[in-house]
């Protein structure tokens, strides 16, 4: 018996002695050498314009890495394409390149800033002639764009040869401009927009002004007023939601009134009217 146990208690001696070895055997961690990860560390661009990435060929060590980007402003993280980054800010940008390899990776960056050098431009939307005694609000029509933030939009009317025009037809607290001398066909608007960064330009419209169409008059005189269908008058439209045409009443006269919802952008209408209705056509100035 004693020699059966000194048999088992070396068996269990020699088991944990085998373990302790198993214990202290650690994998060693992978190291890589990144070449390649050659940047520009500093650079400067406009606002409003796009920043291309580098395309750095880097390699751990001797095989090829893939290489991320991620864009930072502050804290926050700035989207793009892959390719560029979109700089809508006057800021700092980090560019983050980071080259990784089997779990591991190495990072480099690019710091951009920018700067809102560009003035701003203009646009006139009032592309046809303005009829007299029309008010028009030119801060509605002659507007400034810019990438950032428009600090202040100045208007100068005069007559085309620069002098001033008759008291009350430009109100410049309200930028409501209103003609009602007809001898004036033209008015000269100097526009002046400056953003934040004191960027300022400057450019002069030319606005034309004419009297008022004379048309010749519809004779609905001999409709009933409520009335939906008119006989010699159709309507057509290129599928609106509704559509109605009715006959109304103001001031004694009779008018045609034509409503139509539709949610499409180009809707067309047709107003079709017999020559009952619409007289002899020599009696408008305009058809």
């Amino acid at each position: 018996m004693k020699i059966k146990v000194l048999s088992i208690l070396c068996f269990i001696t020699s088991v944990f002695a085998f373990v302790a070895c198993e214990e202290n055997i650690t994998e060693q961690p992978k190291t890589y050498e990144f070449t390649g990860l050659e940047i520009t560390e500093t650079a400067t661009a406009e606002c409003g314009t796009y920043y291309d990435f580098e395309n750095p060929e880097v390699l751990a060590s001797g095989n090829k890495a893939t290489v991320s980007v991620e864009v930072k402003m502050g804290e926050s993280i700035v989207p793009h394409n892959n390719k560029r980054v979109y700089l809508d800010s006057v800021d700092r940008y980090q560019i983050i390149y980071t080259a990784s390899y089997d779990g591991c990776e190495t990072s480099k960056t690019t710091t951009v800033t920018t700067a809102d050098t560009t003035c701003p431009t203009l646009l006139n939307r009032l592309k046809e002639a303005i009829p007299f005694e029309r008010e028009v609000i030119l801060s509605n029509f002659i507007v400034a764009n810019d990438v950032s933030k428009i600090k202040s939009v100045e208007y100068t009317c005069t007559r085309l040869d620069g002098t001033a025009l008759p008291g009350g037809t430009y109100n410049a607290e309200t930028s409501v401009l209103c003609v009602m001398d007809e001898t004036i066909r033209n008015v000269k608007v100097a526009v002046t927009a400056t953003d934040v960064y004191d960027n300022s330009a400057t450019e002069e419209f030319t606005l034309l002004f004419t009297s008022k169409p004379k048309y010749g008059a519809f004779d609905f005189s001999w409709y009933e007023t409520g009335a939906t269908e008119l006989g010699g008058v159709s309507l057509k439209t290129d599928s609106a939601n509704t559509s109605e045409m009715k006959l109304v009443e103001e001031d004694g006269e009779k008018y045609l009134s034509i409503s139509v919802t539709t949610a499409k952008i180009n809707q067309y209408v047709t107003v079709s009217l017999l020559e009952r209705v619409i007289g002899d056509y020599s009696a408008f100035d305009y058809v």
